[in-house]
């Protein structure tokens, strides 16, 4: 077996280095340099064990000016920084050493591992089936991350990073592998004279913009591993199909607004709009790539029928697509396809929240309607003979559909459940269902909540407390993304600190009113929003197994839950329960 060295690692982190040392030496001078340098040597010491230089250093640490302060911290941030992107690097070697040991064989901790597991324990169809059934892996981004680089600094890194694994290049040149340090330093010295701390906290639409720039890499990614499970499944156990996503995306970015006032109505709105037109102009970009590649020509290959009868039919709905499609040769009856493709969703990037897909020409309701008409050319191409450029240009566009949808990610929205028991104490008051809803015992509240789910509000909005105000402005937002977006767009909807089964009933009942926004729609009943308990505290966790029983036992409940395939997703854990019972209970 052969494993990368891990000298290869030391070289590049003493290369790295020694370029950033003479970067501080040209700008900030010997004397800068030297501090740097006379800092890190003590402080290796101090590893080793050497406790004598820890006075020393403390008196070095204690007597520099702020220059001197300022020399040091951005010495060291960057070394970290340096050491983190060779050991990222190492590890893809690593990786990659692992594929190419083990081929033909899967290496280990891959997909296509798992499968011949499964068929090397003699592992039935049916076993199988069910496991890719239910593999489901969701990843969700949040608004606390681990750490914030500054979108400047992500991109110096990221050249630096190009820079290097160009240098490991085979094929380079000798006289541009002897440039590469050159450039290397150029990037360093950026990097050096760049602040790493933003001078003005970000925005929650800044946050959500720093979000979606990892797109491109899920996307990317998605088909590749999509792949890998069809080949594995396709070698060991031909009958089983993967049929639903194995990858789910969300976001709490411009959804959560627990103990955050800045994550207003307008704010989440916009999200739901920057996520889908994120997705739509990524499936515009596939469709121009396609329609790049795909030039085949109807006279020196066979086309498909359903490819020549689906472009006719189109011509025939929208008679605007005519003129269009004239300007793609009439032999090439892919490209004409893709052209109807393309116009669809561009008029699908038209909608806006109080419009209706069928009020806009050509418009897809669903990204299902897009995945129907992708679907066309994959099987005509298969049809005819070209089955190897259905599965290495079309298929991972299907793989993107069904994965990313018309909205790249779901959001899920957050709000703690003190907010919400506020808004409905405030609208009970308001509409004189009761006059102290505050004072009322649990199994009171549950009750009224049960009467009243579904009746129409009618009240002054101007009696009502801001929050409940922005509270219905929220789920009226709701509404419309989904009448106009689709359910998908819509993650859960947590509810944190949850103690008691009105807590869950309380989001229902406002999702319920929600209905009768803009005057109602018929695809509402279609509508379901997942509500996630999130038990947070000590107690609220011992309680939970109580407090879920009886929402699961209460019909109204359970009847809509049943509309979700009768699937109740839960939190458990976050960061107050160790706030409340240490780290192990908070584990445990």
């Amino acid at each position: 077996m052969t494993k990368p060295s891990f000298s290869t690692l030391s070289k590049e982190v003493d290369q790295l280095g020694r370029l950033i040392g003479d970067v501080i030496r040209e700008i900030d001078g010997d004397e800068g340099f030297e501090l740097v340098e006379t800092v890190r040597k003590m402080i290796r010491e101090l590893r080793t064990g050497n406790r004598e230089r820890e006075a020393e250093l403390d008196s070095i640490i204690a007597s520099v000016d702020d220059e001197q302060i300022n020399t040091l911290t951005r010495a060291f941030t960057i070394f970290l920084e340096l050491s983190n992107l060779a050991e990222d690097r190492q590890r893809i070697r690593v990786l990659h050493g692992r594929n190419r040991d083990a081929y033909p064989e899967p290496a280990k901790e891959t997909v296509r591992a798992i499968i011949k597991r499964f068929h090397d324990e003699g592992k039935s169809d049916e076993h199988v089936q069910q496991f890719v059934n239910d593999a489901r892996v969701e990843l969700v981004l949040t608004a606390h991350p681990t750490e914030a680089k500054r979108r400047s600094i992500r991109r110096l890194l990221n050249d630096l990073r190009e820079l290097l694994d160009r240098q490991d290049s085979p094929e380079l040149l000798p006289a541009h592998r002897d440039r590469i340090p050159s450039e290397v330093k150029a990037q360093l010295r950026k990097l050096w004279q760049t602040d790493f701390i933003r001078s003005r906290r970000p925005t929650v639409l800044q946050e959500v913009k720093r979000g979606l720039a990892y797109k491109d890499v899920l996307w990317d990614i998605v088909p590749r591993v999509a792949h890998d499970l069809r080949q594995a499944l396709t070698d060991y156990y031909p009958e089983v199909k993967k049929t639903n996503p194995l990858f789910v995306y969300g976001s709490w970015i411009g959804g959560d607004r627990d103990g955050n006032p800045f994550v207003t109505p307008d704010v989440t709105a916009q999200t739901f709009e920057w996520l889908r037109e994120a997705a739509l102009d990524a499936h515009l970009q596939q469709c121009e790539n396609l329609g790049r590649s795909l030039c085949i020509s109807d006279e020196d290959s066979e086309t498909g029928k359903s490819i020549l009868d689906s472009v006719a039919t189109a011509k025939h709905r929208w008679p605007e697509l005519v003129s269009l499609l004239d300007r793609v040769p009439p032999s090439e009856s892919y490209r004409q396809w893709i052209q109807v493709i393309r116009w669809r969703l561009t008029q699908t990037a038209t909608l806006g929240m109080t419009d209706r897909a069928a009020n806009i020409s050509g418009a897809y309701t669903s990204a299902s309607e897009l995945h129907c008409d992708v679907t066309i050319i994959r099987d005509s191409l298969r049809a005819t003979g070209n089955s190897i450029i259905a599965e290495n240009e079309v298929q991972p566009w299907l793989d993107q559909i069904r994965i990313f949808g018309f909205h790249i990610m779901h959001l899920d929205i957050r709000q703690d459940s003190s907010v919400y028991s506020s808004v409905m104490n405030d609208i009970w008051k308001a509409t004189g269902k009761h006059d102290a809803p505050e004072n009322l015992e649990e199994e009171q509240r549950h009750e009224l909540l049960l009467s009243t789910l579904g009746c129409e509000l009618s009240v002054d909005s101007a009696v009502l407390s801001e929050d409940t105000t922005r509270t219905l402005e929220l789920f009226s937002i709701m509404r419309r993304t989904a009448r106009v977006y689709g359910t998908p767009a819509i993650g859960g909807h947590v509810v944190s600190m949850t103690r008691t089964p009105s807590d869950l009933l309380t989001v229902l009942w406002l999702w319920k009113w929600s209905e009768s926004v803009d005057g109602g729609d018929e695809q509402d009943s279609l509508c379901q929003l997942p509500l996630v308990p999130l038990f947070e505290t000590i107690q609220d966790l011992k309680n939970a197994d109580a407090t879920l029983s009886s929402l699961l036992n209460d019909p109204v409940y359970r009847a809509y839950l049943k509309l979700q395939g009768d699937n109740q997703t839960v939190m458990i854990g976050y960061s107050d329960s160790t706030k409340d019972g240490g780290y192990l209970a908070g584990q445990w």
